[in-house]
């Protein structure tokens, strides 16, 4: 054997030191296969046994041992294939029960018992003794290695070289080979010393190498499992035989140990490898020895396995569901508070996974049974006030296991008005900090988007805004720069995207719904007024579209009254409380166009009244001259839309129009604003009149006072751009027959342009006013060319 110290040894002397080893497996396994080619047994005996001396290493971690014993046991295979054909082929001279004897007498132990396991395969085949007495014998014989690392794989040795050979009938049957009893007493008895083993490398070396001895004995636990595996494999393994015999004797191992890294993997290995009848015929066993294992156990990794396995057995299409007889709820429930009440210590994001597991099985298992995920949300809160855990960050350990129990609820329902269900689910949420709160409150939110799920009742707003009130009103625990928070703006956008699913097809109960939300939201401060108003105003001009085709409802003029009024109080709250003024306007005259499509006796005063407080905020909040422009084009734009207004009310608003044109600050901008209120003029329709009321002498007037406006800005490339606009709307009056239009008119404008073109100098500028002008031109010769009255144009000099 290879002289190799026992010390601390880094990666590189690692690799070196097996290396060494490998060579010398390389070298005595070339002599050994030479000398059995010339049939010299026992010389190639003795090479095997040096070849097998290199695992008596104990410088070699279990990761560069395992890579040893690969080398090594699968150059034994050789040896064994070498012994199968020449003691059991027809022609064999002696018996294999004198070569079992002769192996024992090798001199070190380690190179005997693999050297025993290795001719005691052959020795099973060979039917020259009873069988299991040979497997009992190999069994015991390997209690002889005592060191935890080399024992664990010379079992692991015996178990994979045994696989095959284990008997596996029924007990009832005799037939001389051993029956099932026989492989299971085997293959516990391997498991229990292996387990031993296993535990016993966690107490060898210095206590500062802990952390280095548990990350090598989590390597090595695949080798103490594949028993575990065996038995799962055998054929005849019934229930009743599992019950009485398997389980209790791997729980007693298990509990026994008292180990936390045995005792968790050997838990999990069992839930993992045995069907799953298995687990439900042996649940509270299973669940009673859970409650017994170390504290330093993950005994949420346990119960979550065996919780998660269960569920996905009973949704599975080819299962035959859970029986009627097991009450799998009640049973994890009760065994999960009774580890949790005995663990004082546990740590708060296991008993969160704990509960996460539950909420799994409620949902999935019982999706009908609402009662039992607020059983368990119930429980967290209770746990939570037990131990006095209050907001919780959203990015800890506890924050994220609790926002994924809150979560499966949502995401398995898809159904938040069944959420709604579970009483203690609010609870439970308002436990995480606020960023915490307002994630799960905008998951909440986005899941009712994504499903459309729709709020038709007054109890849901209610319930529904107490989960997401995080949202909705300032918070004792808030940031103080919400504004500037990009998060906040997409939770508010979210909110107000909920407005949508408000939908009840009774229109009273719809605008109950909408008054019970705007309630809510007019309590959530400044910064969330500016994105929760203005989709509650929408969807209540959406209800009074909605109520024009219903007058036959009672009281039907009252309830339209007073939905406008609702509107105009929101438009206001948005306009003082939220300071916004300009989106304040368009909802003014968006509830005009409203209200002038409705037939109700009080529409034009209603129309008249969003109108003339529109013009309030343009004249009192707005200032900057682009949106006093853009606020000016709206109102002219609304104004013109009016149906159903009397003269004595479209007037006065018509007159403010042009007079507020003629007020902006720039020039430009009042002379094209004046050409609009043109339009507003000719094209306007007054109530009880189905025509347009084509006041040619006030449009007359507006395109007059446009040219006057236009020739007195100073910059000439501005002046000409302002003519042909002029230009323009001149044509295009004349066209639509307004007699106060002459073409005289239209002939002085027309030179006037031309001649303030030929006085610029050339410049990109001037291309295009060219370009502009001479489009006017082949328009007006169009129209000249085409008009059925063609004679009215023979007055215009193109």
């Amino acid at each position: 054997m290879t002289n190799i110290s026992i010390s601390p040894i880094i990666e590189a002397d690692q690799e070196r030191l097996l290396d060494e080893a490998l060579r010398v497996v390389k070298t005595e396994s070339f002599e050994m296969k030479r000398c059995l080619d010339r049939g010299d047994r026992m010389e190639g005996l003795k090479h095997a046994s040096q070849m097998i001396a290199e695992l008596r290493t104990s410088a070699l971690s279990p990761k560069f041992y395992y890579r040893l014993y690969i080398d090594v046991t699968n150059e034994l295979q050789h040896l064994s294939s070498y012994l199968t054909d020449d003691y059991l082929s027809e022609n064999k001279t002696t018996k294999v029960a004198e070569l079992y004897e002769l192996v024992q007498y090798a001199g070190n132990i380690i190179p005997r018992l693999y050297l025993l396991i290795t001719v005691g395969v052959v020795y099973f085949k060979s039917h020259e003794s009873p069988k299991m007495d040979i497997l009992k014998d190999l069994v015991e014989m390997c209690r002889g290695v005592q060191h935890p690392l080399r024992g664990l794989f010379l079992r692991y040795y015996l178990l994979t070289s045994t696989k095959e050979l284990l008997p596996d009938l029924p007990n009832n049957t005799d037939v001389g080979s051993g029956t099932m009893n026989d492989s299971i007493e085997f293959i516990m008895i391997n498991f229990s010393e292996m387990n031993k083993l296993w535990v016993r490398m966690q107490h060898q070396g210095p206590s500062r190498e802990r952390e280095k001895r548990e990350k090598e004995r989590r390597e090595l636990r695949i080798l103490v499992g594949t028993n575990l595996v065996r038995l799962s494999q055998l054929e005849h393994l019934d229930i009743e035989l599992y019950r009485k015999v398997v389980l209790p004797g791997v729980l007693e191992q298990s509990v026994s140990c008292k180990e936390p890294i045995s005792q968790e993997y050997l838990m999990e290995c069992v839930i993992q490898v045995f069907p799953d009848e298995f687990h439900l015929a042996t649940l509270n066993e299973f669940l009673d020895s859970c409650a017994e294992l170390s504290d330093g156990v993950h005994i949420k990794n346990v119960l979550g396995a065996l919780i998660d396995r269960l569920a996905i057995y009973a949704v599975a299409e080819e299962s035959p569901g859970i029986p009627a007889d097991i009450q799998l709820f009640e049973v994890f429930s009760r065994h999960a508070e009774r580890v949790i009440g005995s663990r004082s210590s546990m740590p708060p994001e296991d008993i969160i996974a704990i509960q996460t597991a539950l909420i799994n099985l409620a949902v999935k298992c019982y999706p009908d049974r609402t009662d039992f995920a607020n059983t368990v949300f119930e429980s967290t809160n209770n746990i939570f006030q037990t131990i006095k855990i209050e907001k919780i960050p959203f990015n800890n350990n506890v924050g994220r296991e609790l926002l994924k129990l809150l979560r499966i609820p949502v995401d398995h329902y898809n159904d938040v008005i069944k959420l709604l269900e579970l009483s203690e689910y609010a609870p439970v949420l308002s436990a995480l900090g606020y960023r915490g709160r307002t994630q799960a409150a905008s998951y909440i939110v986005q899941n009712m988007l994504d499903n459309d799920t729709a709020i038709t009742d007054e109890n849901h707003v209610e319930k529904v805004f107490k989960i997401i009130d995080a949202l909705l009103i300032d918070q004792p625990d808030q940031p103080q720069e919400l504004e500037s928070s990009e998060d906040f703006q997409e939770e508010q956008n979210l909110v107000a995207r909920l407005v949508n699913l408000v939908y009840n097809e009774n229109l009273d109960q719809h605008f109950r719904l909408l008054n019970k939300i705007r309630k809510s939201f007019g309590n959530g401060g400044k910064l969330r007024l500016r994105y929760t108003l203005p989709p509650v105003i929408f969807s209540a001009y959406k209800l009074l579209l909605r109520f024009a085709h219903e007058k036959d409802l009672e009281n039907w003029e009252a309830k339209v009254n007073k939905i406008f009024h609702f509107c105009m109080n929101t438009i206001n709250a948005l306009k003082s409380e939220a300071d916004l003024n300009e989106i304040g306007l368009r909802f003014y005259l968006q509830g005009a166009i409203v209200a002038d499509k409705i037939p109700f006796e009080n529409s034009p005063t209603v129309s008249y009244e969003f109108i003339s407080n529109a013009f309030s905020i343009y004249e009192e909040e707005i200032s900057e001259s682009r949106e006093q422009v853009q606020a000016l084009t709206l109102l002219i734009g609304t104004i013109q839309q009016m149906k159903h207004l009397p003269d004595e009310s479209h007037d006065p608003l018509r007159n403010q129009c042009a007079l507020c044109a003629t007020k902006l600050l720039k020039k430009p901008d009042q002379a094209r604003l004046v050409c609009l209120v043109a339009h507003l003029f000719w094209y306007s329709t007054i109530a009880d009149s189905s025509e347009s009321m084509k006041d040619g002498k006030r449009v007359a007037e507006c395109l007059k006072k446009a040219i006057k406006i236009a020739s007195q800005c100073m910059e000439d490339l501005v002046q000409i751009n302002l003519y042909i606009h002029i230009l323009n709307n001149y044509i295009h009056f004349f066209d639509q027959g307004c007699e106060q239009i002459t073409y005289d008119i239209i002939n002085q404008l027309v030179d006037k342009t031309k001649d303030s073109l030929l006085q610029l100098d050339p410049s990109p500028d001037l291309d295009l006013l060219n370009e502009s002008f001479s489009g006017t031109l082949s328009h007006l010769r169009y129209l000249k060319s085409s008009n059925a009255d063609s004679s009215r144009y023979d007055g215009i000099a193109i």
